[in-house]
């Protein structure tokens, strides 16, 4: 009885060709992960959920202000992106959550952790999880 969001039909081509790549390329399974921006900024901020919408003014600005903790120049890259590029290619909350799955990948936050802790693998070897920085072990509760 649920539906996709239409941000998420218009991204299942380029989900399919991540999988299609991931099942015939063994080797590089080990190097590609699935996270969530919303989660990297859930572990960023200590374990507290964004209480601002990624779109709204205060929601940039809460995230931007923790991003800003890692690295100051952030601020710089964003509005070079978004001066470089029109809104209708590239979205502010768009090139945030970018940098969060970046800062998460480097390490910077903490080890990777997986949700769920002990995730379950597709018929492919796949694992079906989403990654989070331990950014001072929280864990993240699972809604039913």
């Amino acid at each position: 009885g649920k539906k996709l969001s239409k941000q998420t039909w218009n991204i299942c081509r380029k989900m399919a060709e991540v999988d299609l790549f991931l099942r015939e390329n063994k080797e590089a399974r080990a190097q590609f992960r699935e996270a969530h921006p919303e989660l990297c900024f859930w572990a960023l901020a200590s374990g507290h959920p964004m209480t601002h919408p990624k779109r709204s003014y205060q929601g940039h600005r809460e995230r931007m202000r923790l991003l800003r903790k890692v690295d100051p120049s952030f601020e710089r890259l964003l509005h070079s992106t978004l001066s470089e590029y029109p809104r209708r290619e590239v979205a502010a909350d768009d090139v945030l959550d970018a940098l969060v799955l970046a800062v998460a990948a480097t390490g910077q936050l903490g080890e990777l952790k997986s949700l769920p802790a002990e995730p379950e693998w597709d018929e492919e070897g796949l694992p079906m999880e989403i990654v989070f920085p331990d950014n001072q072990s929280h864990q993240p509760e699972i809604e039913g």
